[in-house]
């Protein structure tokens, strides 16, 4: 069993004007065993911020998998210099982990959906040749292929409802598009923190890399 107390001094004498700009700060920590950026927890952990504790990941339930997900400690900060403790357990060794304070800003959904870069026309009929191109290469290989990755309807995967902006993850090898705005907002309010910002099929979309059709 690995346990762990690290003190740290957090100076930020421009902490008041990020929360006027809307700004937060967050505490977020990813294992190192693995290569996927993923939030990560040990067994237990324990934040306290200039004496009060900020927050507290309980271990998890026996037969339950626990969700993880950042947590927001601005509230529990001031706009000069700040004394955190952080106490850590976990079953293996505490050096798999990284931990990070970062500064973070929410994003509206209007703000997200300008973010989107649209393809031209001549873009997206490439865009449409190489997927097809691949595909059959697939079709042609002894590798089972997804059923329907070179056909595309007009009904969005995610509502089942029709398409109004058709985008899809800049790195997705099917032809399959969902609606914008669905998308935003169904990853938005997902509880799953792991799960959000995920493309059809699992694949990631890095820095919300959508390409609208």
């Amino acid at each position: 069993m690995g346990e762990a107390t690290v003190r740290v001094k957090l100076n930020l004498p421009n902490l008041q004007r990020w929360r006027k700009q809307g700004e937060e700060v967050d505490v977020r920590m990813l294992s190192l065993d693995s290569c996927d950026t993923l939030q990560c927890w040990p067994h237990s952990l324990t934040m306290w911020a200039n004496g009060v504790q900020a927050f507290q990941i309980e271990a998890p339930k026996e037969g339950h998998k626990r969700r993880d997900a950042p947590r927001r400690i601005s509230a529990c900060l001031k706009s000069d210099l700040n004394e955190l403790k952080i106490s850590m357990r976990d079953g293996l060794t505490l050096q798999r982990f990284c931990i990070a304070i970062v500064r973070v800003k929410p994003v509206h959904v209007l703000e997200m959906r300008k973010s989107v870069r649209p393809l031209s026309e001549e873009g997206g009929k490439k865009m449409v040749q190489d997927l097809l191109w691949n595909s059959a290469l697939m079709a042609s290989s002894d590798e089972v292929t997804a059923e329907g990755s070179n056909k595309c309807r007009l009904i969005c995967p995610l509502t089942h409802e029709r398409i109004h902006t058709p985008v899809r993850g800049e790195r997705c090898a099917h032809l399959q598009c969902f609606d914008l705005k669905a998308y935003i907002e169904i990853n938005k309010n997902m509880a799953a923190f792991n799960k959000r910002w995920t493309a059809l099929h699992g694949r990631l979309i890095e820095s919300f890399g959508l390409g609208s059709d």
